[in-house]
């Protein structure tokens, strides 16, 4: 295996591990009683208003894009539109006044920090980052490691019972995972990078 596959492998491994801790994070959110709605405007909103206040003041040329492929651009520049676009449409659907006049103690304020940043910035980057040194089938493949991490930090934190199914279901995705390493594609697409390095 080439060594940009393994940074492939390990920048995807890392982006779902962050996902997955991050979804018991918001589990934790939702039980004791925010809606999931209000979770997601409050991700969008800090990730967007973080990335923008980062390309402000280091690297001004990341804000100006054209509709003109798109592909050029870098994974941050495409989740500050993504994550500025969303913030937006969550706008019109509740008021972010809303969020920050209900009165969230700061334990609150310091999860809705930790998902913005560890279940949008930073595992996008590293899954954008993964997908550019291996195939898209892959990553995908790779990236359901996301649930068993999920579960497993689910049952340490929260308490919440791991049943003989869950657990099956793990040992299958590093099944999957382990196959991926042994498995040759006859005709695999190239990836971003290889296309870069041909051009």
């Amino acid at each position: 295996m080439r060594k940009s596959e393994i940074h492939g492998y390990l920048y995807i491994l890392i982006g779902a591990t962050l996902w997955g801790i991050s979804s018991v994070v918001a589990k934790s959110l939702f039980n004791i009683g925010l809606p999931p709605a209000e979770l997601v405007l409050v991700r969008l909103t800090i990730s967007a208003l973080t990335l923008l206040l980062i390309f402000i003041f280091f690297d001004r040329g990341r804000l100006i894009i054209s509709l003109k492929g798109l592909k050029k651009y870098d994974p941050w520049t495409l989740i500050l539109y993504g994550s500025g676009f969303g913030a937006i449409f969550y706008w019109i659907l509740i008021s972010p006044v809303k969020i920050i006049t209900d009165g969230h103690s700061f334990k609150v304020w310091l999860a809705f920090l930790y998902i913005a940043i560890f279940s949008n910035l930073i595992p996008y980057g590293f899954y954008f980052k993964g997908i550019e040194r291996i195939c898209a089938t892959r990553a995908s493949i790779t990236a359901t490691w996301e649930p068993v991490i999920a579960g497993f930090t689910a049952y340490f934190a929260l308490g919440e019972v791991l049943y003989p199914l869950q657990v099956l279901g793990g040992i299958g995705v590093i099944a999957a995972l382990i196959l991926l390493q042994i498995s040759r594609e006859k005709a695999a697409p190239s990836t971003p990078i290889e296309i870069r390095q041909k051009e």
